[in-house]
């Protein structure tokens, strides 16, 4: 049994899938599946259940993670501690990350460093999924935290070579909107539905530019409003000026908070949100602080 091997079994167990972790690992879906194989043949036992809709850990696969976990906590402790020895003072890891991703993946890997690295400055920009890109393009962040739009199956996030995008979650899109609306009497909705409706978004620097333009044509495009506040968000939603999209991991409002005056139904085309962090191969190789943060993001 070999450290990594808990390791690749938590990884699985944290994504729920072997193709995302092993994207998380950077390795190839197949080494992965090996390395896992290679654990069950020496205990015996399936680590493992495998179907259509996943993977999760059978019960003797969460034995042997909760003891895992002791194993790689310990060798954590050890690589950390030479690590911080070999830190130069006023080390900078910069970051640039849409603010949705910030609120959302940072903070536990931030507090981390801070206890763990003191040495180390972290600088976080807020920017756009462009700008982010193009951060992540011209050596200026060392990680860069976007969300990706997918509709049916489709992405449109491009990335030059030797830059990779690693998926961390997915979570489909809803729309929100008033009990008493005309859309609530409906089990899905189509964009040609809310094409004739007024979107209320909540004020986010990315929400047009990663949302909304890429779902509805600009020839038919809906009106927008944004609000300012997630206050005057929930009046709004209220008072049925506008029904809203939420995604239930990522956004800031949720249903129970405005409960009992709104409502939520799928769209009929699937829209997801796809949260994960772009990284340059080399770097991620090379400096041994970018997978230390990345594997502490849950």
């Amino acid at each position: 049994m070999r450290i990594e091997q808990l390791i690749h079994l938590k990884k699985i167990a944290e994504t729920g899938s072997i193709n995302l972790a092993s994207k998380n690992l950077f390795i190839t879906q197949q080494a992965l599946s090996q390395s896992i194989i290679k654990l069950e043949k020496e205990l015996g036992v399936f680590l493992l259940n495998r179907s259509k809709s996943g993977v999760s850990l059978t019960v003797e696969g969460e034995f042997v993670l909760k003891e895992g976990d002791k194993i790689i906590a310990i060798s954590e402790n050890i690589r950390n501690h030479f690590l911080q020895q070999q830190i130069v003072p006023a080390t900078y890891f910069n970051i640039s990350s849409t603010s949705v991703a910030q609120h959302y993946l940072l903070n536990k890997p931030i507090s981390y460093f801070y206890k763990n690295f003191p040495e180390i400055t972290i600088n976080v920009s807020v920017k756009t999924s462009a700008e982010i890109l193009q951060d992540m393009i011209n050596d200026r962040a060392e990680l860069g935290f976007l969300s990706e739009l997918i509709i049916n199956a489709q992405s449109d996030l491009a990335l030059v070579e030797g830059l990779s995008y690693v998926p961390l979650f997915a979570s489909a899109m809803d729309v929100m909107f008033n009990v008493t609306s005309s859309l609530a009497k409906y089990k899905k909705l189509s964009v040609e539905q809310l094409e004739e409706q007024t979107i209320i978004l909540l004020k986010n620097p990315n929400s047009k530019e990663d949302i909304i333009y890429k779902i509805f044509q600009p020839e038919h495009f809906p009106k927008v409003i944004i609000a300012e506040t997630e206050q005057l968000f929930a009046q709004m939603i209220k008072d049925d000026l506008g029904c809203a999209f939420f995604n239930p991991i990522a956004d800031f409002i949720t249903p129970q908070s405005i409960s009992p005056y709104i409502t939520t139904r799928p769209l009929e085309q699937s829209v997801h949100i796809t949260f994960g962090y772009v990284v340059r191969e080399e770097n991620y190789h090379s400096n041994p602080f970018i997978p230390i943060f990345c594997d502490h993001l849950w």
